[in-house]
């Protein structure tokens, strides 16, 4: 299999080494793929550019429109915290990428991954001809609305709209929701595009809900999914091929300001 038609993106902040090791153990299982990857570079400051292009990576970035227009939503909402302030700006990273990639595929891995096995794309890659996406896919803890967000009432039916698929654990109390786990995803684009799929939709009452902690990065787009009769192939037993360091970047975020002032970058 030649893979063509399929582009391999890495996104990041700030993981110059970590994105360094992501994309190198791809390429130890995948040698000729060089030219099929890209790293989404969220603004870092540590010469992970410079880094990646010395290795012939391409890399990409936002665009000044796609800068305006993610700043203006996120600096709309409340900040309730974070780390679902990050999982909100995740989303406009994975759209980015879903919108300006040309090939026919994607499969989108985490910037601090180590691919393990050269069976990845072996056990997946074919599996697009039948499903028009193949996750990890996972359950994701949420707030209550009401303890989320006390002035709630203009995020209520959306909020409403992701009840369908939680479930509640009496064990532990939690809710928990569906989401697409961009970790590993891999994506038909010309079916998701042609029934206007682009990732999450990136608008006011679901980024208040992620930013609230309600639902998460994914979150939406599975509930796309299910409106369109479109089951996900769920990749099962990832660390058969991905190592995840978990969190890197975003804690990276985290850790470099308490304020909102960090995701006025672009």
């Amino acid at each position: 299999i030649m893979y063509e038609d399929l582009t391999i993106a890495f996104s990041g902040h700030n993981i110059k080494w970590f994105a360094v090791l992501a994309i190198e153990s791809f390429l130890l299982h995948y040698p000729s793929l060089r030219d099929n990857i890209i790293y989404f570079d969220d603004t870092s400051t540590d010469g992970t550019r410079e880094e990646l292009e010395k290795r012939e990576i391409r890399v990409v970035t936002w665009s000044s429109e796609s800068a305006f227009e993610r700043d203006k939503m996120l600096n709309s909402l409340k900040i309730i915290n974070n780390v679902g302030y990050i999982s909100a700006r995740v989303s406009f990273i994975i759209s980015e990428i879903i919108n300006n990639t040309t090939t026919d595929k994607l499969l989108i891995l985490d910037g601090d991954t180590v691919t393990l096995s050269d069976k990845l794309l072996g056990d997946y890659y074919k599996e697009l001809e039948f499903s028009n996406i193949v996750s990890l896919i996972t359950y994701n803890g949420a707030l209550e609305l009401e303890i989320a967000n006390k002035d709630f009432d203009s995020i209520k039916p959306m909020h409403e709209y992701y009840q369908r698929f939680r479930y509640f654990d009496k064990d532990s109390n939690e809710v928990f929701y569906p989401r697409i786990h961009f970790l590993t995803t891999f994506l038909n684009l010309t079916s998701l595009k042609s029934k206007n799929i682009r990732g999450d939709r990136l608008e006011y009452s679901y980024l208040e809900c992620m930013n609230g902690y309600i639902v998460d990065t994914g979150t939406d787009l599975y509930h796309q999914l299910m409106d369109n009769n479109i089951k996900p192939l769920r990749i099962n037993d990832i660390s058969k091929y991905i190592y995840h360091w978990t969190w890197v970047s975003s804690s990276t975020r985290v850790s470099e300001s308490s304020s909102t002032d960090m995701f006025s970058q672009s």
